[in-house]
């Protein structure tokens, strides 16, 4: 991903404002989903990172909410299975907007599946 376009794209000013996370005992510098509302990220369009692939629908979609992957598969002439790994969860809770909650990253998410009827755990 290129940052600067990024940037552009979300109209920040401060180019230099990175943030840092430390992320399996390693540490990162850059910007990060948590760094941005889910309507500045709606502003983002995807495209095809790898130049092998088709390319011919780059910036034509946003980045997708849970329950948008969720109203998609449910939508769909045929069963869909959405099978969300959850990344890092012990870092998620501990950023600012969950560390003082009563909810976990993991309930959260297992919540918005529970809604549309969609939970199937495995272990």
């Amino acid at each position: 991903m290129q940052y600067r376009a990024l940037v552009a794209a979300l109209h920040i000013d401060a180019v230099s404002q990175t943030s840092y996370a430390f992320v399996d005992q390693v540490t990162l510098e850059g910007w990060f989903a948590f760094d941005f509302t889910v309507s500045e990220l709606k502003l983002l369009r995807k495209r095809q990172r790898l130049n092998f692939r088709d390319s011919k629908y780059d910036g034509q979609f946003s980045i997708p909410t849970l329950t948008e992957h969720i109203a998609v598969a449910k939508s769909a002439e045929r069963p869909v299975a959405i099978i969300p790994e959850i990344k890092h969860p012990s870092f998620v809770n501990a950023l600012d907007i969950l560390r003082n909650s009563s909810q976990r990253f993991e309930d959260i998410v297992l919540k918005v599946l529970e809604k549309y009827e969609t939970v199937f755990l495995q272990k």
